[in-house]
């Protein structure tokens, strides 16, 4: 029972998200909210020569209040998306108007409109923009920017990503794949690759993300990249996932291993998690639960709720297991009083789920039976939650075809008038050569 955020290559990059979220082992497919951390951090850095390079050319002044405006954009795209769409789209508008506009700008700010939309989980919007960056760079020259190609593919394979879908986003990540090979650009193959791999966790083909992940773990070591971290524990991952947990323990103590020579408490404590469960999962139960009372430490120093609950999840299923059902319900107690007003709808589940049956072990029917009902409420909240953003993005879908359909008609509209007053000319034209014609004739008459 890993943590919903434990979609390696992305989880352990969970810095800056609000919360780690907990699931049941069938509940892959409630990753894809915490999937996109890593991802747009990673090709955001990576743009990094690109915003160099704007940063270098002359340029007028009302052309640098514009840069500006993106380069806001870019460091509002979390904290006020809405912000950074108006800037983005106010930079964007105004290079396009330029007679010789740099390549880089424009890129940049479709770019950064893209990201905006995704940031405001308009992600059909926001692969428009990424579309018409990627038309935009055909037209430029074709082949003469791989290096944008390649930060665009990488990007836009997270918006679809978002949406949930797999086989455009893998698409996107072969055909960045393909860019970063040709251009023997090793760290970001090895990190496309891991994101492969992660996308075949979701579909469980564990023997496929253990073999695409290895090979991203290869091209990460060869050029000692830190985010080799993100290989280790996709293939962890896939180890537990697909019940061959002995495995999965080598490659889970090495992240660990990794995270403890590191500083940062979020990132421990989501592999101390996931390594507790593992060690549950094989029954050592001891050893599970010295974990957990580490996390629970990680937790009371860094103020970071949801370490905490997590902790406490794990050591009432240990003691369920070694059938300490006194101490089970304490532990499932001290869990459900950290839960805030709107708790992880996962979260709060599995810590009701423990809760009841530790209950129902005591024969304390009454309580095993409200806390169920709890567990049931926040199950089919969180069944509701995932349809009510599917049906956002149909929603969104469905505006974006329509808005399209309407261009077209405006377009379609603008060329049949565009022929009639060709048509009219012609018929106009004609006429005078007519009338000159007959005029000529007179007059020699």
């Amino acid at each position: 029972m890993f943590l919903r955020c434990k979609w390696v290559g992305v989880a352990l990059f969970l810095i800056s998200t609000q919360s780690i979220v907990r699931a049941a082992p069938d509940s892959l497919a409630q990753w894809k909210e915490q999937a996109i951390i890593h991802m747009n951090d990673f090709a955001w850095q990576a743009l990094n020569p690109i915003i160099a390079k704007v940063q270098t050319l002359q340029l007028p002044n009302q052309a640098q209040k514009q840069y500006i405006n993106l380069y806001q954009s870019h460091n509002l795209k979390r904290s006020a998306p809405d912000s950074a769409r108006s800037l983005a789209n106010q930079s964007l508008n105004y290079f396009l108007e330029q007679a010789d506009p740099d390549v880089y700008h424009i890129f940049y700010s479709y770019l950064a409109l893209g990201n905006a939309y995704s940031n405001l989980g308009k992600q059909h919007e926001a692969v428009h923009w990424y579309d018409q960056a990627k038309q935009f760079l055909s037209q430029a020259g074709p082949n003469q920017y791989e290096e944008l190609a390649l930060r665009l593919q990488y990007m836009a394979a997270f918006a679809h990503l978002k949406m949930g879908d797999l086989t455009q986003a893998t698409s996107s990540f072969w055909e960045a794949r393909e860019l970063a090979s040709s251009m023997a650009d090793s760290l970001f193959l090895g990190n496309i690759l891991n994101q492969i791999g992660n996308i075949h966790i979701r579909r469980e083909d564990y023997t496929a993300a253990i073999q695409v992940n290895r090979e991203a773990l290869q091209i990460l070591n060869a050029i000692e990249s830190p985010t080799r971290i993100f290989a280790l524990s996709a293939i962890g991952s896939a180890f537990s996932e697909s019940n061959q947990l002995d495995s999965a323990r080598i490659y889970l103590e090495h992240v660990v291993s990794i995270r403890r020579a590191g500083k940062n408490t979020l990132s421990l404590g989501v592999n101390l998690v996931n390594l507790s469960e593992l060690y549950r999962k094989l029954g050592q139960y001891a050893k599970s639960m010295e974990l957990s009372q580490e996390v629970l430490q990680l937790g009371m120093e860094s103020g970071i709720n949801n370490l905490k609950i997590n902790a406490h999840i794990n050591l009432c299923l240990c003691r369920m297991n070694t059938k300490e059902y006194t101490h089970a319900i304490q532990e499932a107690e001290r869990g459900i009083d950290l839960l805030d007003e709107r708790p992880e709808f996962a979260l709060a589940r599995d810590l009701y789920a423990c809760a009841s049956r530790a209950h129902e072990q005591t024969n304390q029917m009454g309580k095993a039976l409200a806390y169920y009902k709890l567990q049931e409420v926040y199950a089919d909240s969180l069944v509701n939650s995932e349809s009510e953003k599917t049906l956002q993005e149909l929603q969104s879908k469905y505006q974006s075809i329509e808005q399209q359909a309407r261009i077209s008609q405006l377009e379609g509209e603008a060329t049949v008038e565009a022929l009639r007053n060709r048509q009219v000319k012609i018929i106009l034209i004609g006429l005078m050569g007519i009338l000159g014609l007959i005029g000529g004739t007179l007059y020699l008459n």
